[in-house]
């Protein structure tokens, strides 16, 4: 499959934030903090490192192959059918993970707003959104991310901002906790909410220099992970480590109960939820997209539009599997623990077979060389 080379750093850079920002920024507070105590912004830290590491590994891969996918590459690497069984469980991975991230953006929606509204209506109408732009190419992909990266950016920082006017700079102390293996397990908790390396490599080959993406990841996982120490650290300062273990979703209780200065705008969580739909929605459409141009690059068809109508309902069958909110929480958290092995070492498995086919094409011409 051919790609027009017109993608730019910026475009990529709203793609991967788009796609690794989403539902999971109201429970990652409680998980972080119930891992790692008054250590979950070292945490942050700490798995945002690990990520960058992740995909950097992605980048790597992709400048050896600047105009292929993986999809393409990783089967001249290890051959058509392991290659093909990677791929499909890289696929299925994206798959669950955008199925999670409807599910429990439904849970959220008939808590707090549509309270009599069935939770399985609001996430069909969320993946029906998500599935329709899926239709378009590559470049309205990377537009829309775009345009819609503003108006998540700008409302959470300022939000997050306000909120530390009735936090206490001693719930974040000690910053580190001296529970090692509390620290190790949350860590692998946000790395794995940065997994976008299938996304990256996917959209590289349409970059005008794909050399720069590394540029995109560094931004994308700067801002991220920015985001996610600020929400972790005013929720730990705002409530404590006490009450933030108890809190399903602290991040929109924080909110409710922060209000601006001068009393002008008193329902900060009606502005939360607006850029949080936001984000739901480019994050979705991230995995979905990710999902249909993927099985039309493994299974070599030439128009990806059919599957995006036929994947809908496998996708809302994984949404709707778990049983309540919390088997969600857990399935998510494993999920993600779990994909982090094939998502870090797939790649990693593609560079030591690409190392091994370079020093055997070493061999082989200083071989010729000799005998001639």
């Amino acid at each position: 499959m051919e790609f027009s080379r017109e993608i730019t750093v910026p475009q990529l850079t709203a793609i991967l934030i788009n796609a690794m920002v989403g539902v999971e920024i109201f429970h990652l507070p409680q998980y972080v903090i119930r891992s790692a105590g008054t250590s979950a912004p070292l945490t942050v830290i700490l798995g945002s490192l690990l990520a960058l590491a992740g995909l950097l590994t992605w980048v790597v891969l992709g400048m050896r192959y600047p105009r292929q996918s993986v999809f393409r590459y990783g089967e001249s690497l290890i051959g058509r059918w392991p290659a093909r069984f990677f791929h499909l469980c890289l696929l299925l991975l994206f798959a669950v993970l955008t199925a999670l991230a409807a599910r429990e953006f439904g849970e959220v929606v008939i808590t707090y707003i549509l309270r009599r509204t069935p939770v399985e209506v609001t996430v069909l109408v969320m993946l029906v959104l998500a599935a329709l732009p899926t239709r378009n190419d590559l470049n309205s992909f990377a537009y829309i991310q775009l345009f819609y990266l503003p108006l998540i950016l700008v409302p959470l920082p300022v939000i997050l901002v306000t909120a530390l006017k009735d936090s206490e700079v001693y719930y974040v102390q000690p910053f580190w906790s001296g529970d090692l293996p509390g620290i190790l397990g949350g860590m692998l908790g946000v790395a794995g909410l940065f997994q976008a390396g299938l996304i990256l490599t996917a959209v590289m080959p349409a970059m005008r220099k794909p050399r720069q993406a590394k540029k995109a990841v560094w931004w994308s996982v700067g801002v991220i992970g920015g985001i996610y120490l600020m929400v972790v650290t005013v929720v730990l300062a705002f409530f404590g480590e006490a009450e933030a273990r108890l809190i399903l979703w602290p991040t929109m209780e924080f909110s409710k109960a922060v209000v601006f200065p001068g009393d002008f705008l008193e329902r900060l969580d009606a502005l939360f939820l607006v850029a949080w739909v936001i984000a739901v929605f480019t994050t979705l459409f991230s995995g979905y997209y990710l999902t249909v141009h993927g099985l039309a690059h493994l299974f070599r068809l030439r128009d990806h539009r059919p599957l995006s109508l036929f994947v809908l309902p496998v996708i809302y069958g994984l949404a709707m599997f778990a049983q309540n909110v919390l088997q969600v929480g857990d399935f998510v958290r494993w999920v993600g623990n779990s994909g982090l092995i094939l998502s870090f070492g797939y790649p990693l498995l593609l560079l030591l077979f690409h190392g091994i086919r370079s020093k055997g094409g070493k061999r082989d011409a200083e071989k010729t060389a000799s005998s001639t």
